[in-house]
């Protein structure tokens, strides 16, 4: 799996978030701020996406990988701070399963 395959489930996740959150939309974009101080999501819609792309990764790819795990969570660096950081999360979790 490569990054472009990454992020297209991003983005799926994203649409269904966005369809379900049509007041605060996020950009499909690799820069765009998800969690964090500035980001669009609070800790459930977080939750919601992360549930979002791991369905989407086990469905298309039977890649049955855990995001929300402690070592994520207390990463210096949030690996959930952006569309970005999050691809790159996921493919370090794939290339280590």
């Amino acid at each position: 799996m490569n990054n472009e395959n990454i992020i297209e489930i991003i983005y799926l996740a994203i649409d269904d978030y966005n369809q379900i959150n049509p007041n605060n939309v996020i950009i499909k974009d690799p820069e765009t701020l998800l969690y964090g101080k500035e980001g669009k999501l609070d800790s459930l819609g977080l939750v919601n996406l992360i549930l979002s792309i791991e369905d989407r990764l086990l469905d298309k790819y039977s890649k049955n990988i855990s995001l929300a795990d402690d070592k994520a969570f207390s990463e210096r660096t949030s690996p959930f701070s952006n569309i970005s950081t999050l691809a790159e999360f996921i493919r370090n979790k794939i290339d280590n399963e």
